[in-house]
């Protein structure tokens, strides 16, 4: 009781800290601003409303009823916001499945650092769920050469061959990839044709947030799609990665609007990509944490579409050694 009575003071009533930093987190991470700090919290809105629920307990114990009464009204704008604000996040298949094409996609980053004995895990899954598009990411290094052994079952394949660096990726097809093109070093893009239908596949991967340069890249990345995009804006595509951007971002759903691009969200069935795992320092050693939970992680690897197609359902795979859990996703068109 001791211990409540110096938290009650010396956090709670004293300046109320945590109630006016749980209300500034809310306000900054549901602004689209240009700063790789206020980016970062942007990313981690489903985070912050589950910081807020367990901040209102807390009040609630500490019989500070009007703090919890006010967190609580700020926590449901703030979750409102988030699953309202996305115009382009609920497009998914209705009741009638009938005639339409099926199309299995899975994407996956491996982790440059990943083993050969992951890969072959990675391999075996692949044969069970049976996709037909992969996307690959950070296959340089010790994984290129396993790798490659994917195309004896994906004969055709986009920048397999091209000695890659970490934010590079290798796509690999059943069906035939036309109009191969490099956008930059990290975005390539390609015709897929499948049933003498056709649509544009493009394959990136975005710089993560970290810094200013960083931020800069991220952004030159996604302007160079939507670009692309908004100039040749005859026909369908498919867009796969890993954005390094979550759902609950303003920059995130800025980019689908822009690109008219499309996605599904779902609270009740998140499928968080990273973290996979994470390392914790206690020096001098670390503790690893092995199938970090899904509830607490976030998706940051995506499979966005146009409007033509819908998605049926989608899910995340085991992570076999990778900081990623894969993402596979069925769409109809």
């Amino acid at each position: 009781m001791k211990f409540l009575k110096l938290l009650d003071k010396v956090v709670f009533k004293n300046g109320n800290t945590l109630i006016y930093f749980f209300i500034l987190s809310c306000i900054i991470s549901r602004l689209n601003l240009n700063f790789y700090f206020f980016d970062i919290l942007s990313q981690l809105g489903f985070q912050i409303f589950i910081g807020g629920f367990f901040l209102i307990i807390i009040l609630l114990f500490l019989k500070r009823y009007k703090g919890a009464i006010i967190c609580l009204i700020i926590n449901f704008i703030f979750l409102f916001d988030i699953l309202y604000s996305c115009k382009n996040c609920n497009a998914v298949a209705g009741k009638d499945l009938k005639n339409n094409n099926n199309l299995k996609i899975l994407i996956f980053n491996v982790e440059y650092s990943n083993s050969i004995e992951n890969f072959e895990k990675v391999r075996t899954m692949i044969n069970l769920e049976n996709p037909d598009i992969i996307q690959l990411a950070e296959t340089s290094g010790r994984l290129s050469g396993e790798v490659k052994k994917l195309k004896k079952q994906y004969p055709h394949t986009l920048n397999l061959d091209k000695r890659k660096d970490i934010f590079d990726t290798v796509i690999f097809s059943k069906y035939p990839l036309k109009n191969k093109k490099d956008l930059t070093d990290n975005i390539v893009t390609a015709t897929v044709i499948k049933n003498s239908k056709q649509f544009n596949l493009i394959s990136v991967h975005f710089v993560p947030v970290a810094n200013k340069l960083h931020t800069d890249i991220a952004h030159k990345q996604m302007e160079t799609v939507r670009d692309y995009i908004n100039k040749n804006n005859k026909g369908d595509y498919i867009l796969l990665g890993d954005l390094n951007m979550t759902l609950t971002s303003k920059r995130f759903t800025n980019f689908l609007k822009d690109t008219n691009l499309y996605t599904n969200v779902s609270l009740f069935k998140p499928t968080s990509t990273w973290p996979a795992k994470m390392q914790l320092r206690f020096a001098p050693e670390y503790i690893l944490i092995e199938n970090f939970p899904n509830v607490l992680g976030i998706q940051i690897d995506h499979i966005l579409y146009s409007s033509k197609f819908k998605l049926i359902d989608k899910k995340t795979t085991n992570s076999y050694g990778s900081d990623h859990r894969g993402l596979i996703a069925n769409l109809i068109y």
